[in-house]
């Protein structure tokens, strides 16, 4: 731990020049990020006593699109695009007072009250509150903190702004107060407690385990209260091809209700079958009782259920690629649009109102894109959908131009390069 005074000397004097190089690509912009971040802490809340600092990724999802809510598989990598936290004391005894940057608010919650408060629903504070009674119920320590919240994850991207946050607090409460003793994917259940019963939101576990592990993972499901976590080893530049996001301009955050249906229909399909969840049904179950589970189910559900096999099934063969050595990147790709073609077509994440196509046009713009490579763009769906963003796979002979193609259509800076990050939710000093 160190005083405020003394993160902004070792900022200046280079000092942490080796741990923005290992978490970010453009590490040369992040000494004036971090220096900002101290700048404003002290400002609203002095430098009287130890100030630490904290970064906790966004996450891309690779494959397993909208199964962790009924237990299946996924591959997820944390990216580059982190929120950053300068964290001191705490004005009072049990107070959380936290000031965003981005939304220029300070959100302040009250330790000594830890129930559910519906009119918090959908707020920072019920993110925090949810978190800090996830602790206690674990009987952990927990106690007030002062801290100046900074994030790049683009809130309603699909990069998951919001588990990111969660995370970030679970690691704050963790670190601080009882010693970094909370496992990552225990922190990570932490953050979907707080998301599902205080926020409001049903979401599955990956978008947590995903920022709070850390690099490429692999994570199966089948039990949430202990889910299966392997770390792969993959250098996706070396597969010829850049991975990035496009932002369509189309914002998610306010599709809950859309987003909620999606487990929902999966889980009624589950139960007609005599199961909670799709992952305790064996497949071949589903595809024999398909004519009489159609004639009594929605349409809608049955094509989401048959979604969730057939991409559950998909996911150990795409581990398989990237573990193989060398990896096989061609077998990859195509089912990473295997899987966005699935999602399309019977998960239907990607219709967010008939009006608004900004998914089908973004998609399709990339895959109207010829390049001089001779290689064609990967385009998906990407994490929950419903606006946000898509996935592509671009050509690194093809980066300038394609860049420029898209630009085009959408605006400039649309596209977003990725980097995947080998460190999860972190304390800074934890990499000094």
């Amino acid at each position: 731990m160190a005083l405020g005074k003394d993160w902004i000397e070792s900022i200046s004097s280079g000092k942490l020049s080796k741990v923005f190089s290992d978490l970010y690509p453009n590490s040369s912009d992040q000494a004036s990020r971090y220096s900002e971040l101290l700048r404003i802490y002290a400002d609203r809340f002095g430098f009287s006593g130890e100030v630490r600092l904290f970064s906790t990724p966004g996450r891309t999802e690779l494959a397993g699109n909208h199964t962790d809510h009924n237990h299946g598989r996924v591959i997820a990598g944390s990216v580059h695009l982190d929120a950053v936290a300068a964290v001191g004391p705490a004005t009072e005894e049990g107070l959380v007072r936290v000031f965003s940057t981005d939304l220029d608010q300070e959100f302040i919650v009250s330790l000594h009250t830890l129930e559910v408060n519906p009119e918090e629903m959908g707020s920072t504070e019920a993110l925090i509150r949810g978190v800090a009674a996830w602790f206690v119920q674990k009987d952990k320590r927990i106690g007030g903190f002062s801290m100046v919240l900074q994030s790049n994850v683009l809130r309603g991207s699909g990069l998951s702004s919001s588990a990111c946050v969660e995370v970030l607090f679970a690691t704050v409460f963790d670190r601080v107060y009882n010693g970094g003793t909370v496992s990552p994917v225990q922190r990570a259940i932490c953050g979907q407690f707080a998301e599902n019963v205080y926020f409001g939101k049903p979401s599955g576990l990956m978008d947590q385990t995903a920022c709070s592990v850390g690099g490429v993972v692999g994570i199966d499901f089948k039990n949430p209260q202990d889910p299966q976590v392997s770390k792969v080893e993959v250098d996706f530049g070396a597969s010829g091809y850049r991975l990035a996001i496009i932002n369509t301009k189309s914002d998610h955050t306010g599709g809950a209700d859309d987003y909620g249906a999606m487990p929902r229909e999966m889980k009624l399909v589950a139960q007609a079958l005599g199961a909670q969840v799709l992952a305790e049904v064996e497949p071949s179950r589903f595809w024999g009782d398909f004519l009489p589970l159609k004639t009594q189910l929605p349409g809608r559900a049955m094509a989401r259920a048959g979604h969730f096999f057939l991409e559950n099934a998909r996911v150990p063969r795409m581990l398989a690629c990237l573990t193989a050595r060398p990896p096989d990147f061609a077998s990859w790709l195509r089912m990473v649009a295997e899987s966005g073609n699935s999602s399309y077509k019977y998960l239907q994440n990607a219709i967010d109102e008939v009006e608004n196509q900004d998914y089908a046009l973004a998609i399709m713009l990339a895959e109207a894109y010829e390049g001089c490579s001779g290689q064609q763009v990967v385009a998906r769906v990407h994490g929950g959908g419903l606006g946000g963003t898509i996935q592509v796979y671009v050509p690194q002979g093809d980066w300038t131009e394609f860049v420029r193609h898209m630009e085009t259509g959408l605006g400039e800076g649309c596209v977003i390069p990725l980097r995947i990050r080998n460190y999860g939710s972190i304390e800074i000093e934890e990499i000094l």
